[in-house]
């Protein structure tokens, strides 16, 4: 117990520091008087307009994950599913954990609605798979439509031969969800799986979805990932950032890929660095990126203000175990 919390600890220091040297590099190639100039321009349309769009994507991610809960069993309102990702929010912002709100909806699903962990951890993954397939397809269907975005991204030939790599992979996806019930017997059927009490749950969830709802996922997904993407499109253009919206819609979904990767705290300084690196293929300034990249991020603490603000007087029960799970 006490190795695993020293770990967490050095985890969490790791995860600070290399926040601190990307963020300090950032901050230094930043012209202050252009940053200055391009918030001024836009910040109040931003602090108004960027936090409502935000909040209506967090709507439609939960109203997903409220039917896959509702596919496997679970009673749960469209109202708490909202209260877990705006306790998310906070949580992914506000608190220094080793693990992001995942892990915070997790716990809150077992809370109020008396879901098995296996269960709550297995929708919160699927979520997470549906999230990258439905990035996938915005990506590739842009690509398509728009090829020199490829081609300037790359920025050397092949771009056909990644569009086709990142078709087979969205096939493979699809395949493995499609004919699950296959691949998780046989898993179900190995010793070493079938004597642990918390694989065969998260097993036997992904197993009972339907493809009925597995297709309504992938959709919101797509449909959440979307309002994301147009509100950082919308906040570029009220700086004064005029880069086509399909820019926006080819070099996010890789930015969301790369943030999820657990080397920086909520995966600031990374999200930022990628911006700059693929803005900069379409001729913006690394300043301009930067600070299109911390106004987002801004847009994003006023939401986890307002999670806070939800989650500190809801009056739920059990607040002190979610924080406690989280850290």
């Amino acid at each position: 117990m006490r190795t695993s919390h020293s770990r967490r600890k050095l985890t969490l220091l790791f995860k600070g520091a290399v926040t601190i040297g990307l963020i300090g590099i950032l901050l230094y190639i930043v012209d202050w008087d252009r940053a200055a100039e391009l918030v001024n321009r836009g910040l109040t349309k931003i602090i108004i307009v960027a936090p409502v769009l935000f909040l209506v994507g967090l709507a439609v991610a939960a109203w997903r994950w409220r039917i896959i809960l509702t596919n496997v069993g679970v009673s749960i309102s469209y109202r708490q599913t909202y209260m877990g990702y705006l306790f998310g929010a906070f949580y992914n912002v506000f608190l220094p954990g080793v693990i992001g709100g995942d892990v915070v909806r997790v716990t809150y699903c077992k809370l109020w609605a008396q879901c098995p962990l296996g269960t709550a951890t297995a929708t919160v993954l699927l979520e997470r798979v549906f999230g990258v397939l439905a990035l996938m397809l915005i990506a590739c269907f842009t690509y398509m439509c728009f090829p020199p975005t490829l081609s300037a991204l790359l920025t050397v030939e092949g771009t056909s031969f990644v569009l086709l790599l990142a078709g087979c992979g969205m096939l493979l996806i699809f395949i493995t969800l499609i004919g699950r019930h296959v691949w998780i017997g046989w898993l179900l059927k190995k010793d070493k799986i079938a004597s642990n009490q918390f694989i065969p749950s998260v097993l036997r969830t992904l197993n009972v979805l339907d493809l009925r709802t597995l297709g309504t996922s992938v959709v919101l997904s797509a449909l959440y990932q979307t309002v994301w993407i147009f509100t950082t499109f919308y906040i570029s253009r009220a700086i004064g950032l005029f880069v086509p919206i399909h820019v926006f819609f080819s070099i996010l979904p890789l930015v969301y890929l790369v943030t999820v990767l657990p080397v920086s705290l909520g995966g600031l300084g990374v999200r930022e660095g990628t911006f700059v690196l693929l803005l900069a293929q379409f001729g913006v300034m690394a300043s301009d990126a930067v600070t299109l990249s911390f106004l987002e991020y801004l847009s994003r603490i006023v939401i986890a203000g307002f999670g806070g603000l939800v989650y500190f007087f809801s009056g739920l029960p059990g607040k002190k175990a979610l924080l406690r799970s989280a850290r």
